[in-house]
């Protein structure tokens, strides 16, 4: 499967795939002073019927150096100054072509993003980016499948419907 790229607060550099950025709907799942999402069914979701309004999500293949693969970040799709979608947006309209992007968060709330250009001689994954488009593009890979999908039994595990 694909990994999750997560952002903390030691700062990493990616390559954003921004072809292939997609928007789905997501539930917030909240277990204990944790939470995980999950995505929506659509017609007939469980979590639909149980009132967890489904929110769009913005989901971003990404080139990573340091395990020289494609994963996938998250991030809200509000567009609040510090979040990481509008500071995306302006460091990657401003680009000419793919750059290095650099993104760091002490909460997964508010992001400091930065870019700077692909060197010669870096690992920039060519190779790998275009693999993982041409999955893609075949619907050999889902992109939204780093966010799981919930049957009932597993719902009933974290306490949300019981029978």
């Amino acid at each position: 499967g694909i990994h999750r790229v997560w952002f903390e607060e030691e700062e990493k550099q990616v390559i954003f795939l921004v072809r292939l950025f997609r928007v789905a709907p997501v539930h917030l799942i909240k277990n204990g002073g944790d939470g995980f999402y999950a995505r929506c069914q659509g017609d007939g979701c469980l979590l639909c019927g149980l009132k967890n309004k489904a929110r769009p999500r913005l989901f971003m293949p990404c080139y990573d150096p340091e395990i020289g693969a494609v994963g996938v970040a998250q991030a809200t799709t509000r567009m609040y100054p510090r979040a990481l979608a509008p500071q995306l947006r302006r460091v990657l309209n401003r680009a000419n072509g793919p750059v290095w992007v650099a993104v760091s968060t002490r909460d997964r709330i508010r992001f400091k993003v930065r870019s700077q250009p692909i060197q010669p001689g870096d690992d920039n994954g060519e190779e790998v980016i275009k693999e993982f488009t041409k999955k893609v593009e075949s619907e050999e890979i889902d992109i939204l499948s780093v966010c799981p999908r919930f049957t009932e039994d597993d719902l009933e595990i974290y306490g949300l419907v019981k029978r």
